[in-house]
């Protein structure tokens, strides 16, 4: 008897359990597993982080996943994609499938690229994504957190508190001075206080936001996650050498040892060496690289 057809198509309530049951069955929801947190919202979730998520499925079996976040990468928007097909059912085109109808769904959005990141030891990945028409873009360190967290005193006219979203005020000053901090780094896109209240809200990303108290703006600021991303920080350029940042990032990692249970870890280009000398200061260490690669949608 013929094996059941391959259907690619959104995920549906219907399909929770079968992906829940494969993503266990591939070891990527066990404790401590990398990304687990990202695969567990995927099921509980889906659609809180993400814009599309498909399945692709024979009968009440799924035997992979693709899906596209939210949350807009470079200075084109272009969108991240979160894939998997098990094991023992790779290299029969399912993941060529669910890449297709993904940029169809991503088109329709009027999303121009489809960019993938993949640690560098899975070759498995990589080659995948070479034979789909991906090509390089940059390759980033992975950094790790030390054990210990350095005591930095509080710079004083400044005050930092734990921000999650829910003022308009401040998500409008926060996406200005992003703006401002990272208008040469290709990565971060132009934001509005809009696009900042939708990231806060569609992950659990939260922010150490530093404030001047003579002007009240904002100066400072760092993302991270619950499970343990340290995305990024950035200081206004008139506060540079002023301690500002090594306050945030000390603030952020003492929450970040509160709320999550894997090491703190960060992305940082090789070149970026202002960020490396502010880990490198708090005791991290590079522990890998992460390769990027785009296709078009």
């Amino acid at each position: 008897m013929p094996p059941p057809e391959l259907i690619i198509e959104t995920l549906a309530p219907e399909h929770y359990a079968a992906l829940a049951r494969m993503l266990g069955e591939e070891q990527l929801l066990v404790e401590n597993a990398p990304m687990r947190s990202m695969w567990q919202s995927m099921v509980d979730e889906p659609f809180r982080q993400n814009s599309v998520v498909l399945v692709a499925r024979r009968g009440d079996c799924v035997e992979g996943v693709m899906a596209a976040g939210r949350r807009p990468f470079y200075q084109d928007c272009s969108q991240m994609l979160m894939f998997w097909v098990r094991k023992g059912s790779r290299r029969q085109g399912i993941g060529r499938a669910l890449k297709a109808v993904v940029g169809t769904a991503l088109r329709q959005q009027g999303v121009p690229r489809m960019i993938a990141g993949v640690p560098g030891f899975q070759d498995d990945v990589r080659q995948f994504l070479l034979a789909t028409d991906f090509v390089h873009l940059e390759t980033s360190l992975v950094m790790g957190a030390g054990d210990k967290i350095p005591s930095v005193e509080p710079v004083p006219g400044f005050s930092c508190r734990h921000y999650t979203g829910g003022d308009a005020a401040f998500d409008s000053g926060i996406a200005e001075l992003m703006n401002k901090a990272f208008v040469n780094e290709g990565v971060v896109p132009p934001t509005s206080g809009e696009m900042l209240a939708d990231i806060l809200d569609s992950a659990d990303s939260w922010m150490i936001v530093a404030v001047e108290e003579k002007t009240g703006s904002v100066v400072g600021y760092s993302e991270c996650t619950d499970s343990g991303f340290f995305s990024s920080i950035a200081v206004a350029r008139r506060h540079w050498g002023s301690s500002l940042a090594d306050w945030i990032a000390a603030l952020s990692l003492e929450r970040l040892k509160d709320c999550c249970k894997l090491p703190p870890w960060a992305l940082v280009r090789p070149n970026n060496r202002a960020s490396i000398a502010l880990m490198e200061r708090f005791g991290w260490q590079q522990v890998g690289t992460c390769e990027f690669y785009a296709a078009p949608a």
